[in-house]
């Protein structure tokens, strides 16, 4: 929760990287850090690279999934984690091992059909598969989760290196950022057994490819996302007129922005009479790559516990330049306390003006 109170309250970190250097001014003679969104020094150092910057990444958002989870569901959950940071991968899985000896990781299960090719899009993959196999009664519980950092150096220097970086000569660029999510999904019957709070329903769900390209030819045309949106939407009982808002993974580039333009205006023609809320978190956060998926869900939970009056849907979308685009739609779940929620804003926004 206290990720969907830093996007309610706009509340970023933003700071220069003190060893990736971009243009200053439009001639690229002068140079500064690269302005990105990083967790506080206090927090994670910002020499903590590779395995462990994913652990200590990750680590607080598992704990959250776990917590209300007996020691023997523990041991019997099936979890599905994506670490793009760590590209070896060799360490990760044992170092959550030793950080959660409750659960049963093994590195096969962790590492099992790896989404690397969906990028963006890889954690909404995962969530689809997941639904899938919950409703064939293939697994009683699944933890998906994801964690990236496009502000460690070594990714960083990547970034800078592909000319996608925000800065004088590149004001269509992307501010990087560092994110980890984790997701519990099971069915509502078997959520109600263990009397969980349902924090949202899956309601539908979409793949799409895009067989154009962002850089190069044939130009993409925005056809994978609006596959994607429109086998959603059709899976829906009112054929998506109950969408009220929208989160998409819009980060600051031309190309996505264009992308999302052309699947808009094919998508949403059914002359609503309010107009759709749209969303793209990414201009708080940065683009935390392929954890940029969770920042998204994050914010959209935000939005369906803040607002108890809010009867709509969501959709959220991602999009990923090797063609990938998926599309997941949300319905509010169980309405939090409200006296607690109060209180939880009031204290949020208290600590805010406190550091102000």
């Amino acid at each position: 929760m206290s990720t969907a109170f830093a996007l309610r309250f706009r509340k970023s970190a933003w700071c220069e990287h003190e060893t990736v250097l971009v243009a200053d001014d439009p001639h690229g003679i002068v140079l500064r850090g690269a302005t990105v969104n990083r967790l506080s020094e206090d927090v994670i150092p910002p020499e903590l690279d590779g395995a462990e910057r994913a652990a200590a990444l990750f680590s607080p958002a598992l704990t959250q999934c776990l917590a209300k989870l007996s020691p023997d569901e523990n041991r019997r959950l099936d979890c599905r984690i994506d670490n793009f940071i760590d590209h070896e991968r060799n360490h990760f899985p044992q170092i959550l091992r030793e950080a959660f000896p409750m659960l049963s990781l093994v590195q096969d299960q962790l590492l099992r059909d790896h989404a690397d090719d969906c990028g963006h899009s890889a954690f909404f993959e995962r969530i689809i598969k997941a639904a899938e196999e919950l409703r064939a009664g293939k697994s009683e519980r699944i933890l998906v989760g994801c964690v990236d950092s496009l502000c460690a150096t070594s990714l960083l220097m990547s970034v800078r290196d592909e000319g996608i970086l925000k800065d004088a000569i590149t004001p269509e660029g992307i501010i990087a950022g560092e994110a980890a999510g984790a997701v519990l999904l099971e069915l509502e019957s078997t959520a109600r057994k263990r009397n969980a709070r349902v924090l949202a329903f899956l309601a539908a769900w979409g793949r799409g490819t895009e067989t154009g390209s962002w850089h190069g030819t044939p130009p993409a045309t925005g056809r994978g996302l609006t596959q994607a949106f429109h086998q959603a939407l059709s899976s829906l009982d009112d054929g998506g007129k109950s969408i009220a808002t929208i989160i998409v993974d819009l980060n600051g580039e031309r190309h996505r922005a264009l992308d999302w333009a052309y699947a808009e205006g094919r998508i949403f023609t059914d002359g609503a009479e309010q107009e759709r809320e749209l969303r793209h978190p990414s201009f708080i956060t940065g683009d935390c790559g392929g954890a940029t998926a969770a920042v998204i869900l994050a914010d959209a939970i935000g939005r369906l516990t803040f607002h108890p009056r809010f009867t709509g849907r969501i959709a959220l979308a991602t999009s990923d330049q090797s063609g990938a685009r998926r599309v997941i739609c949300l319905e509010a779940g169980d309405l939090p306390d409200r006296c607690l929620l109060m209180q939880q804003i009031r204290t949020q926004t208290q600590e805010n003006k406190t550091q102000e």
